[in-house]
């Protein structure tokens, strides 16, 4: 997939905004999930029968822990200031993405853009979403597919939903074409409308999930959101948040509040 066609993807997906996609994302994965529960356990396909057995209330958790978690959303102006108001600063010199232009700034408290709805200046990588009104930190996406942000506090839940969807899709994907190669080889049972939907639905989801999966891996490997991504037409300069694959990846599953690589983040250089 070229650059231009894979930005329009993530664009498409990122706009998507009608909280009935929520409720859809629901109403499929629960009765494609039953139907692919219910043919594996009709051809005791016992390998099969276990994944989607196990697999299939993690999703339904996933969605609710997505949905209700707060992806974290930054404090308004007043409360910020509150809640800062008593620590020091040091003062850094970054050479900003490669260049000659040298800033020195405060380690927590960069004033880059202006949020003029919640009437701050928003650190780095700090981003307003529209659907919620509030800036998130390391702000990724909006997703209605869970009806909420995607942001630091939920983004692991988010990769991990996305590994056991891709996992118990193709699991899906192989139980119900077993099921119609049955019916209409061995003719074993009749063939129900659903079986086939269900079928097709996990063959489109296939290709979608994966794509997605496969963006934000790479996403955390280098460390940069969706948002960004998108937004940044320029992608070949040097990514300023990039610490290499190992730290990258050490810093989003076991660091709570992850640094901005070479630029500086929350928390870590208080006095």
């Amino acid at each position: 997939m070229s650059s231009s066609l894979s930005r329009w993807y993530l664009s498409f997906l990122f706009q998507i905004n009608n909280q009935l996609w929520f409720l859809l994302s629901w109403t499929i994965m629960v009765i494609c999930g039953a139907t692919a529960v219910y043919y594996s356990y009709y051809y005791d396909l016992v390998f099969f029968k276990i994944i989607l057995t196990i697999n299939w209330p993690w999703l339904c958790i996933c969605m609710v822990l997505l949905n209700a978690t707060n992806p974290g959303f930054f404090p308004l102006r007043e409360e910020y200031f509150k809640q800062n108001q008593d620590k020091k600063f040091k003062m850094y010199d970054v050479n900003l993405f490669g260049s000659d232009i040298t800033a020195k700034y405060k380690a927590t408290y960069l004033p880059r853009t202006f949020c003029h709805k919640c009437k701050f200046n928003r650190p780095l990588r700090v981003h307003h979403c529209r659907k919620c009104d509030f800036c998130v930190e390391r702000f990724d996406h909006h997703c209605s597919w869970i009806g909420n942000c995607v942001g630091s506090n939920n983004r692991k839940i988010f990769y991990t939903f996305l590994c056991i969807t891709v996992f118990t899709d193709y699991i899906a994907t192989i139980t119900t074409g077993y099921s119609i190669y049955c019916n209409v080889i061995k003719h074993r049972i009749i063939t129900t409308p659903l079986l086939y939907f269900s079928f097709c639905l996990f063959i489109s989801v296939a290709f979608f999930i994966t794509k997605l999966w496969y963006f934000h891996t790479q996403a955390i490997c280098k460390n940069y959101t969706t948002y960004e991504y998108i937004k940044n037409k320029d992608f070949n300069l040097p990514n300023p948040y990039d610490e290499g694959i190992k730290t990258n990846i050490t810093k989003f599953f076991f660091t709570s509040n992850p640094s901005c690589g070479r630029l500086f983040w929350t928390k870590e250089y208080y006095n």
